[in-house]
């Protein structure tokens, strides 16, 4: 004699087939989220194409850890403007000074945050803001002398702004001081060059008062107590890790199946 098909034993076939999908699902989610982020960690950024650190100029390829936002001159030729020639050195004093930006406002705001000592905190305030004044100038600049800027940070910079954004008190107010006193001083002795060698009175103009402004923020630096004498070249930032890419998701899911598909299979044999 069988036994009546009860309404309870209907509801607990469906329960029982999906509870017998839901742990393959969930393994393969699981690895699946595991080999992306090793593979995140593991993928240093140099790897990334040069499109999405480089300038659209292709002039931003910089060695050695005192890139720091400086971008090498271009080898094009001198142009005749309205105000007077314009060099490579000149179109490259521009990009600088733009690239300090991108990554000294940020670092200047983050100061409002992340550090605890107030002197730290008003020298972070005013480098930002200097600098989206300067930001301001330089696209004027850029769009009569018409010069391509840059509108991201180049990779130097992001390790910097990066390894900040992981720290706290003490340990921030550290590397805000000597990643930001580094990096002033790299720009400042390249200004006054330009400064002496242009012939280009808007460029000449911008690069007077670049230089004042940099040799402020050095001198508001050092204030903070923090900076020390550390050598130049063990200044370099962190390696930024990633990106995820197309081809790391399709290991991760050929991976996890397969990891899924010999779990089945051993369970059909048991």
């Amino acid at each position: 004699m069988h036994r009546p098909f009860t309404a309870a034993r209907a509801r607990q076939q469906p329960s029982r087939a999906a509870a017998r999908w839901q742990r393959p699902v969930t393994i393969l989610a699981l690895g699946v989220l595991a080999v992306l982020a090793v593979g995140w960690w593991s993928t240093p950024a140099q790897g990334r194409p040069a499109a999405a650190t480089a300038h659209p100029a292709g002039h931003l390829a910089v060695p050695g850890p005192l890139a720091a936002g400086v971008a090498a001159a271009d080898d094009g030729p001198a142009t005749d403007t309205s105000w007077g020639p314009l060099t490579p050195a000149d179109r490259d004093l521009l990009v600088r000074v733009k690239l300090a930006g991108l990554w000294e406002i940020p670092a200047g705001d983050m100061a409002q945050n992340h550090s605890t000592d107030q002197r730290v905190k008003a020298v972070g305030r005013v480098l930002a803001t200097d600098h989206r004044r300067l930001n301001a100038e330089v696209a004027v600049a850029a769009r009569k002398l018409q010069v391509t800027m840059p509108d991201r940070p180049i990779l130097s910079q992001q390790g910097w702004l990066d390894e900040m954004t992981a720290e706290r008190g003490h340990a921030f107010d550290e590397t805000f001081a000597n990643r930001l006193r580094t990096a002033h001083g790299v720009v400042f002795s390249i200004i006054a060059q330009v400064r002496d060698s242009t012939r280009n009175t808007m460029v000449r103009n911008f690069a007077t008062e670049a230089n004042e402004v940099v040799e402020k923020h050095m001198s508001l630096l050092e204030s903070t107590g923090f900076v020390t004498p550390t050598a130049a070249d063990t200044l370099t930032p962190p390696t930024p890790h990633g990106p995820i890419t197309t081809q790391m998701v399709i290991v991760a899911v050929v991976l996890v199946a397969a990891a899924n598909l010999a779990l089945a299979a051993r369970r059909s044999w048991t």
